[in-house]
């Protein structure tokens, strides 16, 4: 699966394929979320988990790792 395709799932279905294909790498938290980072073929997911209301809110790709995350590139 690529970027593309991942974008133009529903977030069910986006949730399946971290699921059955995601590989975890990471977490960090937040003042209102916890945020989960997983590697999916060639690009990255983060999975925005609410802490107040214990759901996911948001699931974003991304192509490139940000900031927070390039001591996990080293």
């Amino acid at each position: 699966m690529n970027i593309q395709s991942f974008k133009s799932l529903n977030c069910k279905q986006k949730r399946r394929a971290l699921l059955r294909s995601g590989q975890f790498i990471a977490d960090r938290n937040t003042d209102l979320f916890s945020v989960f980072l997983f590697r999916l073929g060639d690009f990255f997911v983060e999975l925005f988990f609410s802490r107040e209301n214990e759901q996911v809110v948001g699931i974003r790709p991304i192509q490139k790792l940000s900031r927070q995350y390039l001591h996990l590139a080293a």
